[in-house]
């Protein structure tokens, strides 16, 4: 809880699922098979509906994932700074608004930041 969220998030080596209720977490391994962008942002995508979220915080969020997340309805937050424990405690505050689009393009396997 006291790590910094990364600068991706279908290529982060981790996913923090965190109870927003009882605050208790589990730290999941993010595994992928190191090919396509696409593919790893489906992959993702589809581990974290697997995970049973309902939002996720992150720092950047590519369009392939973004669709992907959105089609099973699990909303996206954006948080520039701060660990994990910071930004989840703006989070309950209602301090993160929602995302309405991505904010980083993923092109032949690169992460490009605006």
């Amino acid at each position: 809880m006291k790590s910094k969220l990364d600068q991706r998030l279908a290529r982060a080596n981790y996913i923090i699922v965190v109870d927003t209720e009882t605050n208790e977490y589990q730290v999941v391994r993010n595994e992928q098979k190191p090919n396509a962008c696409y593919k790893i942002c489906v992959q993702t995508a589809e581990k974290i509906s697997r995970l049973g979220v309902m939002a996720v915080i992150t720092r950047n969020c590519g369009p392939k994932t973004f669709w992907e997340l959105g089609a099973v309805g699990i909303k996206v937050f954006y948080s520039a700074e701060g660990t994990v424990e910071e930004i989840l405690e703006k989070f309950k505050c209602g301090m993160l608004r929602e995302a309405a689009k991505a904010n980083v393009e993923c092109e032949r396997g690169l992460i490009l930041y605006n």
